[in-house]
């Protein structure tokens, strides 16, 4: 269906697969001034139908969307996203590798995953 809506410095057209040209009791009140023929102003109140009160409701909805897809991406936080996600797994691996590995050439140790990562997270700071 092909809605028109008549403004007096343009005309509306709006392609709609829903809707009719009916009000909605849910939709709001808009008030205009308009300049009858004597050149008077006088106030107007009127509701949008179905069509044109759902477009003016959600049509920043596309333009917000759009502009997300469309914004520089952000390597810096992306990346560090990427490198957490990184660190996390591997370190998990490690601890798995370590205790495997520690225990085949009879040491004996054994350490949990917090007491693991807490070891791990002193010895990369440290730079050993």
């Amino acid at each position: 269906n092909i809605f028109c809506m008549k403004e007096p410095k343009y005309m509306m057209k709006l392609m709609s697969t829903y809707g009719g040209l009916i009000e909605q009791d849910t939709a709001t009140m808009n008030k205009r001034v308009k300049l009858n023929q004597a050149g008077e102003a006088v106030n107007c109140s009127f509701k949008y139908t179905e069509t044109f009160q759902n477009h003016f409701l959600y049509r920043y909805a596309v333009d917000y969307h759009n502009n997300l897809r469309h914004a520089t991406p952000a390597i810096e936080e992306a990346w560090v996203d990427c490198q957490n996600v990184f660190l996390c797994d591997c370190s998990v691996k490690s601890e798995f590798v370590f205790n495997i590995h520690m225990f085949s050439w009879k040491k004996k140790i054994k350490y949990t995953l917090l007491e693991y990562k807490i070891k791990l997270a002193f010895a990369l700071m440290q730079n050993e």
